[in-house]
């Protein structure tokens, strides 16, 4: 899951839309790059809310 998917997951980020095959991947495939957006009024939860996420550390993975 990618960190604006996590954005939107939590609630914190509304997805704005996606650009469809515009850019060029790494793999010389054609991407997709989606776009999320906040409110200068949300903005201060949500760095809170990502400082708390990066002082957590990395997550681990589930044990099996």
């Amino acid at each position: 899951m990618t960190a604006g998917s996590l954005l939107l997951v939590n609630g914190r980020a509304r997805a704005e839309g996606v650009r469809r095959a515009h850019a060029p991947a790494s793999d010389g495939t054609v991407r997709d790059t989606a776009y999320y957006s906040i409110t200068a009024a949300e903005c201060p939860g949500v760095r809170q809310g990502l400082q708390r996420r990066l002082d957590r550390g990395p997550e681990q993975p589930p044990s099996q």
